[in-house]
């Protein structure tokens, strides 16, 4: 089972001048503090025999998922009387199961081979307000970025038979960044 996600989510002001009560950007999850995104690959693969019995599983989940709230070089902002928040939220849950089993008779052989794989890229949780972008007013001031990322990878192997062989490999690659900026004379 092979499981490839590209996901984006983003906010910003563009290149623009705001007047209002209050200001946001924010690159949030819908359904509030509970939401995460949920990618997963499974893979299950059995053989019997009464010979040769041969059972090989993948379970690989590749994620690229980057969410940005930007506030832009060029970009103006008076925030009057309101709240001014800046906002990236991305939550998660990865999984990657591969299982193979499998049962030859007692002179024969088995083999079960399982490698599960997850590998979250290159995925970042930005907010950014760019450097020299004015921003007056405002009650409040947020700028936050906030990334969770649970990460499950299992795999199982078992063969039975005279001569038996079940290899398991289980790799987790992680490589997500969270950044929250307010650039120089901002």
């Amino acid at each position: 089972s092979i499981n490839y996600v590209e996901a984006t989510n983003t906010a910003t002001s563009g290149d623009t001048t705001i007047t209002s009560h209050g200001f946001s950007v924010d690159a949030l999850m819908t359904g509030g503090a509970g939401e995460k995104h949920v990618f997963s690959a499974t893979a299950k693969s059995g053989a019997g025999s009464t010979g040769v019995g041969v059972a090989g599983s993948l379970g690989l989940n590749i994620v690229d998922d980057e969410t940005t709230a930007t506030v832009p070089t060029g970009a103006t902002v008076s925030a009057g009387t309101g709240a001014v928040t800046v906002r990236a939220e991305n939550r998660q849950e990865n999984t990657a199961t591969a299982s193979a089993v499998t049962d030859a008779g007692s002179s024969s052989v088995g083999v079960g081979a399982s490698v599960a794989i997850n590998v979250l890229d290159k995925g970042e949780t930005t907010a950014t307000i760019a450097d020299g972008v004015p921003i007056t007013g405002g009650t409040t001031f947020t700028v936050s970025a906030i990334a969770t990322q649970k990460v499950t990878t299992t795999v199982k192997a078992g063969s039975e038979g005279g001569t038996s062989v079940a290899p398991a490999v289980g790799i987790a690659i992680v490589l997500p960044e969270t950044n929250a900026k307010v650039g120089i004379g901002a």
